[in-house]
């Protein structure tokens, strides 16, 4: 995949300090909803925790961003890319981290930065994010980075934030719609994909702020096929019991520090020995995220390459079981509040009692003859 870069030439919108609150208001917007999230977190492993990931990424990722505070656009942009390279939780908050990735590339060497350097920075986030992933898929974050860049780039000629920024939204709000469509996984267990979800929250959090919107967290139009209630969205009683005996390891992650290191070597090997693999990086510092049934062999592979830290092993097989009770319990609580709705017939004839009885319906015979 190959990308070319607008020519920056347009005035200077946004410092450091601006972007840094930018994406504090993006934070704030997927905290807000971040159990809904987790909620509907069934691709690739239904282990409830996409949301999660993305929130602990964003929040990392301000965390170093608030120590260059009062620097230049590119410095606020290469601490927030350190900050989620290091911090990246998850297949979700791997993902997501590409986009600081984008932005410490595309805002390198600047001071400020305008409305075709965060479409260059989106362009290039498309980028690295599929670069990232093992085996590319479809119907996931990744469809809705490639919406939203490319909304971006059409939108972003007349130097107008908000205009480029609310297509943007409106671009990642539309293919988040399309997931389900795309990934028969989705549609299987009747949700849209979480991380498109999550990613689509994060770009309207920095549409709000740079739109001075004041909305209340709370209140969004959420990304939904039309005819579901966001109260009722949950995971369905037939997919639970499709899955139910899903087996896929351990969620295996760490970080590995070193000199020289091939970042494409070490993701074609994570892929060979497992699935799921988000390798992300550069020649010194490198976070692996891969599920496998064998994460000790993994992390002897990682030690003869460089120093390796933050380490993270869990039982995947274990989170769905618990999820899959809780989330069984909700949609079987569900069921039983549905009430039923008596419906009283006056028919005459055998042949219409007859139908009612095939509907299921009790029938009382009250007499022979119509009154007349």
């Amino acid at each position: 995949m190959t990308v070319e870069l607008q020519n920056a030439t347009l005035s200077a919108r946004w410092s450091g300090d601006e972007l840094l609150a930018m994406f504090t208001t993006a934070a704030q917007v997927l905290e807000c909803h971040v159990n809904l999230v987790n909620r509907l977190n069934v691709f690739p492993v239904q282990d409830g925790d996409t949301g999660i990931n993305m929130l602990l990424t964003l929040r990392d990722t301000l965390e170093e961003a608030r120590a260059a505070k009062g620097g230049t656009a590119a410095a606020v942009a290469r601490a927030m890319w350190d900050g989620a390279c290091l911090g990246a939780k998850g297949n979700g908050g791997s993902i997501v981290s590409q986009l600081f990735k984008g932005m410490a590339e595309a805002f390198d060497g600047k001071e400020c930065v305008s409305v075709n350097d965060f479409a260059n920075a989106l362009q290039l986030a498309t980028v690295y994010a599929y670069n990232a992933v093992g085996n590319p898929v479809e119907g996931t974050m990744l469809t809705v980075f490639t919406h939203a860049a490319t909304a971006a780039q059409q939108s972003s000629e007349n130097d107008d934030a908000e205009t480029m920024l609310r297509g943007v939204c409106t671009a990642a709000h539309e293919a988040v719609i399309l997931t389900p469509t795309l990934l028969p996984r989705l549609e299987e267990a009747g949700v849209v994909d979480s991380g498109g979800l999550g990613l689509w929250m994060i770009l309207e959090g920095v549409r709000r702020w740079v739109a001075q919107d004041d909305s209340s967290p709370e209140d969004l139009d959420m990304p939904l096929p039309d005819g579901i209630d966001i109260s009722e969205i949950t995971v369905s009683l037939d997919f639970l019991d499709m899955t139910e005996h899903e087996g896929h390891g351990y969620c295996t992650q760490f970080v590995i520090r070193g000199e020289g290191m091939d970042i494409d070597g070490l993701r074609g090997e994570m892929n060979a020995r497992g699935s799921s693999g988000v390798v992300i990086g550069d020649a010194s510092v490198i976070r692996v995220h891969v599920h496998t049934e064998t994460p000790d062999e993994l992390m002897d592979y990682a030690r003869g390459i460089g120093d390796v830290s933050r380490v993270s092993v869990e039982n995947m097989d274990e989170q769905r079981e618990r999820l899959a009770a809780a989330q069984r319990k909700q949609a079987e609580d569900a069921l039983s509040l549905v009430i039923p709705i008596p419906v009283l017939a006056v028919a005459w004839g055998d042949g219409l009692v007859g139908v009612f009885r095939l509907e299921g319906g009790s029938v009382r015979v009250a007499g022979a003859s119509r009154n007349r």
